[in-house]
């Protein structure tokens, strides 16, 4: 009798320990963006991502109309300080000319005990950056904000023909 009661607890302990692990959603963070071409709107979240310090790669795929980076590393010497950050921007067309955006930031920290060797790098997941996601994304924004952007070569204002 004992030990079915324990067998019967060990099961419960054992199937409500899924319980006690954090679930990690996804924060996207989303915006429209009025442009005339698809590929200048791509063009523009690529050059965002990457002054936004994301190494953009093999991940890009204009088809799919999606983003995602690969990891941007910034170590620390202490146990849970050092973290990873990658991006993931996808957009789809509303109307004519508007398109909607959204950037994720997924975040992961490196619980190792030697945080600045890479060979012994824990990385455990953790909660996403939306405020890393809101400056990729306000980086788009503001890269076609103006109506007077042009593309191609510019006429030299002195010039007079």
């Amino acid at each position: 009798m004992i030990l079915r009661v324990l067998v019967v607890c060990l099961v419960l302990l054992t199937s409500s320990c899924s319980l006690f692990v954090a679930k990690i959603y996804p924060r996207w963070m989303e915006g429209e963006i009025k442009t005339d071409s698809e590929s200048v709107l791509y063009e523009v979240i690529h050059i965002s991502l990457q002054r936004a310090g994301y190494p953009v790669g093999t991940g890009a795929d204009q088809g799919k109309r999606q983003l995602v980076t690969g990891w941007f590393v910034s170590e620390a010497p202490f146990k849970g300080k050092g973290y990873r950050q990658k991006a993931t921007v996808e957009y789809r067309p509303t109307l004519e000319g508007v398109f909607a955006v959204r950037v994720r930031v997924q975040r992961e920290t490196n619980e190792s005990l030697r945080p600045l060797d890479p060979r012994t790098a824990k990385w455990e997941e953790d909660e996403d950056n939306p405020e890393a996601a809101e400056i990729v994304l306000q980086y788009v924004i503001s890269f076609l904000a103006g109506d007077d952007l042009e593309v191609g070569p510019k006429q030299n204002p002195r010039r007079r023909d």
